[in-house]
């Protein structure tokens, strides 16, 4: 699929960090084959901005928008108004910060490659962004069902936390 079809990604990362070895692949290409497999399972076009950074990066912003100045794994911005996105199904726009630090640190305590793990991430923020919430149990179950089914069409399945307790 070419981009724009269904998937117009934008990836970067921060100075700094180097992904090549850990995703085989450059950055670009593994980013947009990840959206792609959301976009399919979804059918929401993507049109998303993707910035891989360190635990210093996110917890900044994870401050300046969530009170909480905490290192987390994937924030997502939408670029909608919640009543925009509910009438736009069809359509995700935002933007997607990952942390590589955090992606590392949970691969090695969950026995995960950083790739399947920043897969993960990517995959969550998408889904975030093409509606899916984790605020309840329902919800939480049927995000999980949604990761685990677009992961698995890349070929990928991580140990989450969820599995470990």
């Amino acid at each position: 699929m070419a981009s724009g079809e269904g998937v117009w990604p934008q990836a970067g990362s921060a100075t700094g960090i180097d992904l090549t070895t850990e995703l085989g692949e450059p950055v670009e290409t593994f980013t947009e084959a990840v959206l792609e497999q959301v976009w399919r399972h979804t059918g929401s076009e993507l049109r998303v901005s993707v910035w891989f950074c360190g635990d210093g990066e996110i917890a900044l912003l994870h401050g300046l928008w969530l009170d909480n100045p905490t290192p987390t794994d994937v924030i997502s911005f939408p670029l909608e108004a919640p009543d925009d996105a509910e009438n736009h199904p069809e359509r995700a726009q935002g933007e997607i910060v990952v942390s590589v630090d955090t992606a590392r640190r949970r691969a090695a305590e969950h026995g995960n490659s950083v790739r399947a793990e920043l897969a993960l991430y990517l995959v969550h923020g998408a889904l975030h962004l093409a509606g899916h919430d984790d605020r309840n149990d329902v919800a939480l179950t049927k995000m999980i069902d949604a990761e685990r089914a677009i992961l698995s069409s890349l070929g990928m399945s991580v140990r989450q936390r969820h599995d470990l307790e």
